[in-house]
């Protein structure tokens, strides 16, 4: 709990937005005031590379119409549900995940672009659902290709390039 804690007053602490994040933004807020999910409400092109975040960020804008906190809180949110289930469920032992997050909280790249409005944060999320799935232990099923299978499909619609990750 404490490595945990220390892992999120960090990520809060380096909160930030990166400019590409707001090509998102105003997709989004053009999407939610009925003009479609694109930059320009009189063209058809789609400004964005990662669908499923735009569509997880449009469902909460909706709720809130504010856009910064709720993409920061958002982010922060999925972060530290990821460092969670990772010390919860893919670390075999109390060591591991205390390390795995330390080597998390020390990787710039990791802390920086947890709350930097782009997709991040939800491809970290499932990617660590597929390792619990997959570190489980458990014997293969149908049901647990299904949603091996479900979580790349995701993966793939979060962002297409992240494909590459699921290939071993």
């Amino acid at each position: 709990v404490l490595v945990v804690s220390v892992f999120l007053l960090l990520i809060v602490r380096r909160a930030w937005l990166c400019d590409d994040a707001y090509i998102t933004f105003r997709t989004i807020d053009n999407f939610i005031s009925g003009y479609r999910p694109t930059w320009n409400i009189n063209e058809r092109v789609q400004a964005f590379t990662h669908p499923l975040w735009m569509l997880l960020l449009s469902f909460f804008y909706y709720l809130t119409r504010e856009i910064y906190l709720t993409s920061i809180f958002l982010s922060l949110a999925i972060s530290l549900a990821v460092v969670v289930i990772f010390a919860a469920r893919v670390s075999k032992s109390t060591l591991g995940a205390v390390l795995g997050i330390a080597v998390l909280g020390l990787s710039n790249a990791f802390v920086d672009y947890s709350t930097s409005g782009l997709e991040n944060p939800l491809t970290h999320l499932i990617l660590v659902i597929f390792f619990a799935l997959y570190c489980s232990g458990k014997k293969p099923t149908a049901r647990r290709l299904f949603w091996a299978s479900f979580l790349v499909s995701l993966a793939g619609v979060n962002r297409p390039d992240t494909l590459l990750l699921y290939v071993l």
